[in-house]
């Protein structure tokens, strides 16, 4: 009984010894090192043994904490964007379980990372000709630009109020006189036939009552008279309605060329 007691006592006082022996022989190949950055938050570490050769490539947040085994040392490389390459040599034995590093930046690698704005370069763009509603003419009395000539409100434009003298004369006299409206933008004013005025002398005071018309499309309206006289060529003249307000004259001489018998 006394043996077995004692063979007990014997092997428990063993396995005491081992297992110190072995937590002994753990710490001298495995140490916990803290390492912490002032810089950067993140980095890539390259961890090398310098004698295992032994290479990781991990991407870390600071501060790390990393098993070094103290027999064996190692190369430790940090590398964040903008910045120098931090080495930390761990040499074999002793050594400091705290490391804080000092990263030195690189301005290069600053530079491409965040390359500076590129000035914005204006171009002036040439000024818009205003609308010729808004343009200063004074020749179009205030508000009257584009005021239209229609059958719903007629009298109540500026240019059916303005006079126009109308002096059409030819030699020999006695021709039949006519006239009619010729447009360039028909969607507003329309052309119209040929309408008989009098004979020669021809001479009256009218206003511009034709539909559609306003002072800004009266540049691309013209008034064509024609003069007809048996045994004398036709003749034709075109004015211009706005030069024709402008002036509040239409007037014009008309020489007849017999016709070859």
């Amino acid at each position: 009984m006394k043996t077995k007691i004692y063979l007990v006592l014997m092997l428990c006082f063993s396995m005491v010894i081992a297992n110190e022996a072995f937590a002994q022989k753990s710490s001298k190949f495995s140490h916990e090192i803290t390492i912490d950055c002032e810089q950067v938050k993140t980095a890539k570490m390259t961890s090398e043994s310098t004698i295992s050769g032994v290479v990781r490539n991990i991407d870390i947040t600071f501060p790390h904490k990393t098993r070094i085994n103290p027999k064996k040392g190692a190369i430790i490389a940090f590398k964040a964007p903008g910045y120098n390459e931090y080495k930390l040599m761990i040499p074999p034995g002793g050594f400091e379980s705290e490391f804080v590093l000092h990263l030195t930046e690189n301005p290069r690698e600053k530079a491409r990372l965040n390359p500076a704005p590129r000035p914005v370069v204006k171009v002036e763009e040439a000024p818009k000709p205003a609308p010729r509603s808004q343009t200063t003419d004074t020749s179009i009395p205030r508000g009257e630009a584009e005021k239209v000539v229609n059958r719903d409100t007629p009298g109540q434009t500026a240019l059916e109020q303005t006079i126009i003298r109308w002096a059409i004369d030819s030699d020999p006299q006695g021709a039949r006189v006519f006239w009619r409206v010729i447009s360039s933008v028909p969607a507003q004013v329309k052309n119209t036939n040929e309408t008989y005025l009098m004979t020669t002398p021809y001479e009256e005071t009218r206003s511009f009552n034709i539909l559609g018309l306003t002072y800004e499309n009266s540049r691309d309206v013209q008034i064509e008279v024609k003069i007809v006289k048996n045994g004398y060529h036709t003749q034709v003249k075109r004015f211009n309605v706005r030069q024709a307000i402008d002036q509040q004259e239409i007037s014009a001489f008309f020489m007849l060329v017999k016709q070859d018998e």
